[in-house]
């Protein structure tokens, strides 16, 4: 009898932490927020990256590698560029219009948390690292070298990087 197969996944990502962008292919096993919120998982491997620096004073041009690893304590968020499945990123019943103040950028974005979870309690309730946000618009705090997406239909933020967020009405 053999054992089942993980399957491999390969998500076209742009990922962001304080002064970089990485643009390329996040590789993973199974599913992809079990994956990432994993507490075991120090680094996340990403294939055909560009490295771009984001801070208008750094003199570093942007550059191309075939394999990075990224510390994941540094990432801070990360856009898919190939839409994920419900069942990849899944969302909890009730969704919350947010603003959420990151480092050198700001997002407004729809994020979820169960009935009975407050606003101020969401991010404190979500297993793991990471949330899934929708209808995410991406703002920079500061200039940025390269210009950056403004609207992504869905936006992984690493809670550890939220600095404060509130509510936002309609």
């Amino acid at each position: 009898m053999s054992l089942p197969q993980i399957q491999t996944r390969q998500y076209r990502i742009e990922a962001f932490t304080h002064d970089f962008m990485f643009s390329g292919i996040m590789e993973f096993l199974g599913s992809l927020m079990i994956f990432i919120n994993s507490p075991d998982r120090r680094t996340i491997l990403f294939k055909n990256v560009t490295v771009t620096a984001l801070d208008t004073a750094s003199t570093l041009n942007s550059y191309s590698v075939e394999e990075l690893l990224i510390r994941q304590e540094e990432l801070v968020m990360i856009r898919p560029l190939d839409e994920l499945s419900p069942g990849t990123a899944s969302l909890l019943p009730v969704k919350e219009k947010l603003r959420i103040f990151i480092p050198r950028f700001v997002v407004q974005a729809q994020a979820s948390h169960g009935p009975d979870t407050k606003v101020g309690d969401m991010f404190d309730t979500v297993g793991g690292n990471w949330i899934t946000t929708i209808e995410a618009h991406v703002h920079p705090l500061v200039p940025v070298k390269i210009p950056v997406f403004h609207k992504t239909p869905q936006l992984l933020l690493s809670r550890r990087h939220v600095r404060f967020y509130h509510a936002v009405s309609e």
